[in-house]
């Protein structure tokens, strides 16, 4: 009998069962979040009532007890990690409109009695990211449907289905050129989505894709949209050589965004090298001098794009060292990854929740049993966000249920092995080939449809 093969994230809380609840036992946000309560009327007791950030003066009602270091990534509810913010402005701050380092700064000057007022800032950043969002790969879907914007907004929120539909209405009256690009978007829509079925969809999407009709800018974004979906198909070897086919295609393009194409090309193609890297420190150091050379390039780019891929690049190093057993040096990237998180804006690199479960497994396989317990609950947090109700492909989703089991196995030890056994049944039935420390690899599957 076939093993069945799951890839939505209503196919995995089902295989879980009552295992996911286990999983919601250990997430620490609500209990964060319920001691955010008590310090809050702490803190209006103590500070004026306005906000800092504005000047605003504000009733208590309207003022919110801010994490200055989200609960997402691992922080906690303390006094000194919080701040009083109207509610606009914490809004703001949670879309990155500022930074960790920014709102540390004001939190200081709040602290004195002094006044940093950070709205100035928060307000230029979210002007300049609308112009760097009607400019981003400006002509990708201006060309397939006129208000593009709204489809990018649509895929940002994870909107899938509503932009599949905006782009299929205006299908009948594009050009052949404009149609072999309509695909490939559709394709990425489709590989971005938690559901049944998807990636083969988009895999049969791109197999329609005429190139003949494609212009050579388009061919890089091709080739890109093949490696991805490869690789999350578990074809790590083929999606290698397509993310390399496309670092070469943007090479031969001679502006500003295929450069950036370019630099994303080959650092993909060292992330599926870390997927097929068997467990030794050599080839992490070769990787990471290679991965190296890539962020310096990325770092002399301008642009939000650029600061994301130095940080994604910063975590395949990260995924790398724990792959290889580095200890020490999987600390110290995790410190380097945060400090230049805490730097982000919207506009440099910025992107919420990104971290936190990664950052868990190094404390379940490295640290000690305080450590360990703390990484699970920062991978729990991961897991559970992943799986109750989003709409975004769960990546990475193998390698966290790995490290729920042996952040559980550490704490409980043999009493806590029955308990996992259903939790690595499951994990080993996923359909995720961008896990890196428990890839799933193609074999005689059959995908539940």
């Amino acid at each position: 009998m076939k093993n069945i093969l799951v890839e939505s994230t209503t196919d995995i809380k089902r295989s879980l069962g009552p295992d996911f609840q286990l999983m919601r036992d250990h997430d620490p946000l609500p209990r964060e979040r319920s001691a955010t309560k008590k310090y809050r009327e702490e803190l209006l007791a103590k500070y004026p009532q306005e906000c800092p950030c504005c000047d605003m003066q504000c009733g208590r009602s309207k003022l919110d007890a801010a994490h200055i270091w989200p609960l997402e990534i691992g922080a906690r509810t303390t006094k000194d990690n919080l701040i009083l913010l109207c509610k606009i402005c914490h809004k703001m701050y949670d879309s990155g409109y500022a930074s960790h380092d920014d709102m540390l700064k004001c939190y200081r000057g709040w602290q004195k009695g002094d006044k940093y007022i950070l709205v100035n800032v928060m307000n230029n950043n979210k002007k300049q990211s609308e112009k760097i969002q009607q400019t981003l790969r400006p002509d990708i879907l201006d060309d397939v449907i006129n208000n593009s914007q709204d489809v990018y907004n649509d895929v940002q929120s994870g909107k899938y289905r509503k932009a599949l539909r905006k782009i299929a209405y205006i299908m009948d009256v594009v050009d052949q050129e404009k149609i072999a690009l309509f695909k490939i978007v559709t394709a990425q829509i489709n590989r971005r989505r938690a559901a049944r079925g998807v990636l083969t969809k988009a895999q049969d999407i791109l197999d329609r894709v005429d190139i003949k009709h494609l212009g050579k800018e388009r061919l890089s974004l091709y080739y890109y949209e093949k490696g991805y979906i490869y690789q999350l198909s578990g074809n790590a070897y083929e999606a290698s050589r397509s993310f390399m086919r496309s670092a070469q295609q943007a090479a031969e393009i001679k502006d500003s965004y295929s450069k950036l194409e370019e630099c994303i090309g080959k650092a993909q193609y060292l992330a599926t090298q870390v997927i097929m890297a068997k467990r030794g420190a050599e080839t992490h150091r070769d990787i990471s001098r290679k991965m190296d050379k890539i962020i310096d390039r990325l770092a002399g780019l301008d642009g939000a794009f650029a600061g994301r891929w130095v940080k994604n690049c910063m975590h395949w190093k990260y995924n790398s060292a724990i792959k290889a057993g580095l200890k020490d040096e999987a600390y110290s990237l995790e410190s380097d990854i945060q400090e230049f998180t805490n730097s982000l804006t919207i506009n440099t690199g910025y992107t919420k929740g990104f971290t936190w479960g990664y950052r868990g497994l190094s404390k379940v396989f490295f640290g000690e049993k305080g450590e360990a317990k703390e990484g699970l609950g920062m991978i729990s947090r991961a897991l559970v966000t992943n799986l109750a109700g989003n709409r975004r492909r769960p990546e990475g989703i193998r390698d966290l249920m790995l490290g729920f089991e042996s952040g559980y196995l550490r704490l409980y030890g043999k009493k806590g092995k029955h308990v996992i056994t259903n939790i690595s049944d499951v994990r080993k039935s996923i359909l995720d080939g961008s896990s890196y420390l428990d890839p799933y690899t193609s074999k005689a599957f059959s995908i539940k449809a």
